[in-house]
């Protein structure tokens, strides 16, 4: 049986204090999410001056990261770069969520490395680093740490994939739309 961890109220709040001071330095009046690898929400925090909707949206883009395992600005490069049909995925395209990660459980094993013998997460902080800072044994050993989950859940994701794709080319190129708010 596999073991994973799981985030903790004290584990909330220090990285919602770390937002919180983050968002101060930049002048920046936000909602914290905190959301666990279901997409369900364990912490908010709305700042002074944060609109009510910010919360709702903040919830969502925690959620698009916590359950797809990718930033809410991948998806976001994607529908930006043409890809119209991720809009009708369910996930919100815009940019600010996080996915949180412990080891590089439930990622592809390799986002957490070391560069200059420091903890770097690529999808947070790179992913372009210098190639001769990379310790590449630990890196390479971090890839294969889940290749047979991922070997395994194929068939299931090219079905997702396929079953999403013929519901989006079935509502034809007038299915979607872009709105500006």
């Amino acid at each position: 049986m596999k073991n994973r961890p799981e985030l903790t109220l004290d584990d909330c709040r220090k990285m919602s204090a770390a937002a919180e001071a983050e968002a101060r330095r930049n002048n920046w009046n936000v909602v914290i999410a905190i959301l666990d690898d279901g997409g369900h929400l364990l912490h908010l925090v709305r700042m002074d001056g944060a609109t009510p909707a910010n919360s709702a949206i903040a919830v969502e883009k925690a959620r698009t990261a916590a359950t797809t395992r990718r930033s809410s600005k991948s998806w976001e490069e994607r529908v930006a770069g043409g890809r119209m049909s991720m809009l009708k995925m369910p996930v919100l395209p815009v940019q600010g969520g996080l996915p949180i990660m412990v080891d590089g459980t439930g990622m592809c094993g390799a986002c957490r490395i070391s560069i200059d013998g420091k903890t770097k997460f690529a999808c947070a902080d790179g992913p372009i680093f210098d190639g001769h800072s990379v310790d590449w044994d630990e890196l390479f050993f971090r890839r294969s740490a889940y290749a047979r989950e991922e070997i395994e859940a194929l068939p299931q994701m090219a079905e997702v994939t396929a079953s999403g794709l013929q519901q989006a080319e079935s509502r034809g190129s007038d299915g979607c739309s872009l709105r500006q708010e």
